[in-house]
């Protein structure tokens, strides 16, 4: 049985086929010959060759259709073209609404389809499911039901095997090294490859990295395309996309068009990597994972890293930071640097981010990241001096207590130890079920207790002079605090103040609890080889890139360790030399462990000796990767380079799509508002149609019953 679209509204419908052959007829398409009750299926023949003679192909399969049958009142059919003389009298026949390729025909026919005439539809945008092609370069988003052809030279995505003049279509093709152009460079190098066109001198912004325009031109067969082009810049390698329809099915995939260009997203392998090929897991624990990539706010899973933006303008220089999961994972809160202003997210696409926090000005901690009330109500930072909180919904803000201020000594100029520092908080702040816990390591060193009702302020513990505190992690219970006390691992009380358990360990960096508490996770580093520049010849230059000369860092051999709380055993479970491993994130559901990997300055200092291009030098600088270690055992991934991670609960991950990664729906908005985009507002009228001959045997047109596609991770 042949499957129909039929609408609920049809007047009637009657549909009632049995396979016989297959048969190809003089009208030049393939189709099925059926004993069909009535004259529907015969008025379908003519309105399918009505279109293909509009579109000047020939058409041997639809999408979907609708037919109620009609009487017309005269030879207009109901929708005469301008100027026409109709011959008044009943014409029985149907209204038929086919659709083919994702676009809706408006057709009216007589009874057995020998005359008709196809009637102009409103523009309707299409909305169809994304997946997502994956290339060791760049993830690109294309509609679920389209082939993905790789012809070597570019990429071609569309409704068949190859392009053609009747469909829509997208060509994707990775430039490589484009070294200091621009993307409007690059847009400006495709103009002069056009012939007899040029494009629209109108050009619009993609986010921070693409710059898009759209151009007109003749297709093989006469008729008209519309195409829009898009170049891509980043991380010194260049994209460029050509989506493209015929003229009248433009505009109804503009929309459409403009959501798969801010879902572009160049691969983290086309980073510096210290030679370390990415490799995405094959599976990934149900929690999503927010991050700060490229300057940016991304959610996603380690199957689709780096995921779905929730920002997009965010540089290095003026980045959005501190992302944190709301307890249900359905939210994101963090911090617009630049407006010194903290918004929240909804992570499934349900709307733009909102503000619902602003005027930290200069006095906004950034070593405090924001953290979420238990319920999720509320969302509490330290600003000016205080400890506020912001109500989710954006609804207003409250001041809890005020806190005493303090300045942290030191400046850092080394870059690859600036990052640790920046991964590294000064003070840790937690939302516990009763009270409010804030660390004051450089404003009083000590632990303060908060209700976060009244204000009350209780100073839980004050440091010893000689002591060093970074506190890392709440038990799952809210009743003590983890962390590093000079150098060794400590658990110290959050309802009794005073240190429980004091482990001897080799000057730890970071230190974090597995999802049921039985199990540490630790970073080390020793020092191993020492980096100096300090040539008086250099002192100038060097002063510009480093802020400091003589320049001196070091190389560190750098471990993660896991110590079993039942059994005591201590075991390293990752090495690498670099400068240091921060930010360890155990999985919500013990499956394995994510931790940053701090690049030294190792390559840095040698593009510097080798007086390297200012743009090379940028790219020398240290990167933190990020890695995946399965658990119990398995060998650590590297999977992205972004930082600042912070995982949802379990549960909170989207649904794998055939892809492996996950699609969000249709209306999901960035925080950087998408420019207008150029649309084609004119439509050529449907020419009329003076004379068709009659079919003489007409037999029912294929309905594509189209399947999602998968695309193989490379």
């Amino acid at each position: 049985m042949i499957k129909q679209q039929v609408s609920s509204k049809l007047i009637h419908v009657r549909v009632i086929v049995t396979l016989v052959s297959v048969i190809v007829f003089a009208l030049g398409f393939a189709v099925v010959a059926v004993n069909a009750q009535g004259s529907e299926q015969q008025a379908l023949g003519g309105a399918v060759k009505l279109l293909s003679e509009k579109l000047s192909i020939t058409i041997q399969i639809i999408d979907s259709y609708t037919a109620e049958p009609t009487t017309f009142e005269d030879s207009g059919f109901g929708c005469p073209a301008e100027g026409e003389t109709v011959v008044q009298g009943a014409i029985e026949g149907y209204k038929f609404t086919v659709v083919y390729q994702g676009v809706s025909y408006d057709i009216r026919t007589n009874g057995d389809g020998s005359e008709g005439r196809i009637c102009e539809l409103p523009v309707q945008p299409i909305v169809v499911g994304l997946a997502t092609y994956r290339t060791t370069e760049y993830s690109l988003a294309y509609p679920e039901t389209w082939n993905v052809v790789d012809r070597t030279t570019d990429v071609y995505f569309g409704p068949g095997a190859l392009p053609a003049c009747a469909n829509p279509g997208m060509l994707m093709a990775a430039l490589g090294r484009v070294s200091d152009k621009t993307a409007d460079v690059l847009l400006d190098e495709y103009e002069k490859t056009l012939t007899g066109t040029a494009l629209d001198p109108k050009r619009i912004s993609v986010r921070s990295i693409g710059r898009s325009s759209t151009y007109q031109t003749k297709c093989t067969d006469g008729s008209v395309r519309l195409a829009r082009v898009t170049a891509f810049v980043a991380f010194g390698r260049g994209f460029r996309l050509v989506q493209f329809a015929p003229l009248a099915q433009f505009p109804a995939w503009a929309d459409l068009y403009m959501q798969i260009l801010d879902r572009f997203s160049p691969s983290t392998q086309s980073v510096t990597s210290g030679g370390e090929s990415f490799t995405l897991p094959a599976q990934s624990p149900l929690a999503s994972i927010a991050h700060v990539f490229a300057g940016n706010i991304y959610v996603g899973s380690l199957t689709d890293m780096p995921g779905t933006p929730i920002t997009s303008g965010g540089t290095t220089e003026q980045a959005f930071s501190d992302p944190v999961m709301s307890p249900d994972g359905g939210r994101v809160a963090f911090v617009s640097e630049q407006e010194q202003a903290i918004y929240v997210a909804d992570t499934k696409g349900n709307g733009s981010p909102f503000k619902v926090a602003d005027k930290l000005n200069e006095t906004y901690y950034t070593n405090y990241a924001p953290v979420w009330s238990p319920d999720g109500s509320e969302v509490a930072y330290v600003s000016n001096f205080g400890l506020f909180a912001a109500k989710a919904d954006g609804s207003g803000t409250r001041h809890i207590a005020s806190l005493d201020s303090g300045t942290c000594e030191g400046i850092e100029h080394d870059p690859a130890q600036l990052l640790v520092y920046e991964l590294v908080r000064g003070e840790w702040l937690f939302w516990g079920t009763d009270a409010i816990y804030a660390e004051s390591n450089c404003g009083g060193d000590r632990i303060l207790r908060i209700d976060p009702t009244s204000g009350d302020v209780v100073e839980l513990y004050r440091f010893f002079p000689d002591e060093t505190y970074l506190l890392t992690q709440a038990s799952a219970d809210g009743k003590s605090v983890l962390g590093i006390r000079n150098g060794n691992i400590a658990v110290l009380s959050l309802t009794e103040g005073k240190v429980l358990t004091d482990l001897a360990v080799s000057d730890a960096l970071d230190v974090k609890w597995s999802a049921d508490g039985t199990t540490l996770y630790y970073s080390t580093r020793t020092q191993k080889t020492a980096l100096t520049l300090d040539d008086d010849a250099d002192a100038e230059r060097g002063g510009a890139v480093f802020h400091s000369w003589p320049f001196e860092s070091w190389i560190y051999n750098t471990t993660v360790h896991q110590i079993n709380l039942n059994t005591g055993i201590d075991s390293v479970i990752f090495e690498k030399d670099g400068m240091g491993i921060v930010d360890i994130q155990p999985a919500p559901d013990g499956s394995g462990v994510l931790f940053s990997f701090v690049q030294d300055d190792s390559a840095l200092v040698e593009a510097f000796k080798a007086n390297v291009s200012d743009s090379d030098l940028k790219r020398a600088f240290p990167q933190v990767l990020l890695y995946w270690l399965p658990l119990p055992a398995g060998e650590a991934q590297l999977v992205a380079i972004t930082q600042q991670v912070s995982w949802g609960p379990a549960g909170s991950a989207l649904g794998p799509t055939p892809t492996g990664g996950y699609t969000i729906p249709p209306n999901r908005r960035t925080f950087t508002p998408t420019p207008n985009v150029i649309q084609v507002t004119a439509t050529p009228s449907a020419a009329p149609i003076t004379a068709t001959p009659t079919l003489s045997a007409v037999t029912p047109v294929p309905i594509r019953q189209a399947l999602p596609t998968n695309t193989p991770r490379p």
